[in-house]
């Protein structure tokens, strides 16, 4: 049987491993952390190594800059083993994807003004040939070009970010989500083929599904025009 002293120690490793978690999850590193805690990084690291066990204060402050409940110290669910870990080549295919989708959103802002590439171009002082590798998604728009741009154009740039881009904690871990939540998920996943279930039900799609729904409402003659425009840059 465990003595008490053995009890204590595993407790104190089992609380370490909850601290080095919550700072994983919340995607600090420990510079970051004792930067907002104003600690030194030796005692961060004796908290996350249980060589120092934490005051609660210490706790509530962790909680805070992790943006975590206080409770995770207290238990023993890992919150970083259940986020989503996105694989090198899926963000590198999505980023290519945002590319071909911001290079069509230019065209169809200029031809909904009447303008021509070259207008733009004279308008952006941004060579022609750069444009058009811009327009086909061959090549990233630096911001400041894409500031330009969207100047030129009368377009707010921040009606363009891609608000869903790059997962956050909140759009996986949401407090106080209900069971009506769940039993949604659970009844798309018996009423559709698996592999349409889970896109549908992955948090990350979820601005694709936004654009579905917003096409789906279009007159015919606009999707024909965004499908051209997509034609014209894939091929």
């Amino acid at each position: 049987m465990a003595s008490k002293s053995q009890i204590k120690t595993l407790r104190a490793h089992k609380l370490a491993a909850l601290i080095l978690d919550a700072r994983l999850y919340a995607r600090r590193t420990p510079e970051e952390a004792c930067s907002l805690l104003g600690w030194d990084a030796y005692h961060l690291q004796s908290l996350e190594t249980a060589r120092v066990s934490p005051s609660l204060p210490e706790l509530e402050a962790l909680a805070a800059i992790y943006a975590v409940p206080v409770d995770h110290f207290f238990g023993s669910k890992s919150l970083s083993d259940e986020m989503p870990k996105l694989r090198v080549e899926t963000m590198n295919q999505r980023l290519q994807l945002r590319q071909r989708i911001l290079g069509a959103m230019i065209i169809q802002a200029r031809s909904r003004q009447s303008l021509s590439r070259e207008d733009l171009s004279l308008l952006t002082d941004i060579p022609i040939e750069e444009l058009t590798q811009y327009e086909y998604g061959q090549i990233p728009i630096p911001v400041s070009d894409l500031e330009d741009i969207t100047h030129s154009l009368q377009i707010d740039l921040a009606s363009w970010v891609d608000s869903y881009a790059i997962p956050t904690r909140a759009t996986f871990f949401k407090p106080g989500t209900t069971s009506t939540q769940d039993e949604s998920s659970e009844l798309i996943e018996s009423r559709l083929p698996k592999d349409l279930a889970d896109f549908i039900v992955n948090p990350v799609n979820k601005q694709y599904l936004a654009i579905a729904s917003k096409l789906s409402i279009l007159p015919a003659d606009q999707l024909r025009k965004i499908a051209e425009s997509l034609l014209e840059i894939t091929y």
